[in-house]
């Protein structure tokens, strides 16, 4: 599961503590081949961003890419760890705090803009088709510093239980606690299933989980972008 940590060899002794979050995944066939296309498509993202003084476009703000990788080795083989900027929540999660699960028009409407935003960066700069997109994989931003200021003492405080269990230990997972206010801007993540849409002949393989599915995909007619913006429409 992915956490918060002081990133401390990524800054020099001047500068102010960052924190990013970690994503350790299993050494199984499955997670090596979906973190190999997450970061090729990171990359692709990134070279199309070409940054002006170290600006970003507006759109590639909306998009959660991989910020760098490493490998750590462990008892029975080596795991990859993938490290992004730390966001609060998925917006299932989000939805799950609200009393109807309805998010109020008041920040939906902007919520609609800055994913509308950010796709139109991914289908027209990137040529990027998610075929994924859904509540689980938009993450809310963090609402203010304090939230991971407050973590921290928590932690410091009241340290995550923690069981072992042949000779590993298993920590309960803690979250960032009640929202101080609405999160965030929001970035599209889990880029894992992503493909290409620049291609020369339309995709014609099963993709999107059954509830979020577009026409031309249950057809099997051919799909292209435009099944993202079916998913962003359904939910």
């Amino acid at each position: 599961m992915p956490f918060c940590y002081v990133d401390l060899d990524a800054r020099s002794w001047w500068q102010a503590t960052s924190f990013v979050t970690l994503k350790i995944l299993t050494s199984g066939a499955i997670e090596k081949p979906a973190a190999n296309g997450e970061l090729e498509i990171s990359r692709c993202i990134a070279q199309t961003d070409p940054t002006s003084e170290g600006s970003t476009s507006e759109g590639s703000r909306y998009l959660r890419t991989v910020l760098n990788l490493f490998e750590m080795a462990g008892p029975d083989s080596t795991h990859l760890g993938l490290v992004y900027a730390p966001m609060r929540e998925s917006l299932s999660k989000f939805q799950r705090r609200l009393s109807n699960g309805r998010i109020s028009g008041y920040y939906l409407k902007p919520l609609l803009v800055m994913l509308l935003t950010g796709l139109d960066h991914l289908h027209t700069k990137c040529h990027i088709i998610h075929t994924d997109l859904k509540p689980d994989n938009i993450l809310l931003g963090i609402e203010s510093q304090a939230v991971i200021d407050d973590l921290i003492n928590d932690e410091a405080e009241e340290p995550t239980p923690r069981k072992m269990e042949s000779s590993r230990a298993i920590y309960l997972s803690r979250n960032f606690g009640d929202l101080q206010r609405l999160p965030g801007p929001p970035k599209i993540a889990d880029f894992d299933l992503a493909v290409r849409g620049d291609v020369t002949q339309p995709h014609n393989h099963p993709i999107q989980a059954d509830l979020f599915q577009a026409p031309e995909v249950i057809l099997r007619a051919g799909w292209t972008y435009s099944v993202d913006i079916w998913n962003l429409g359904v939910m």
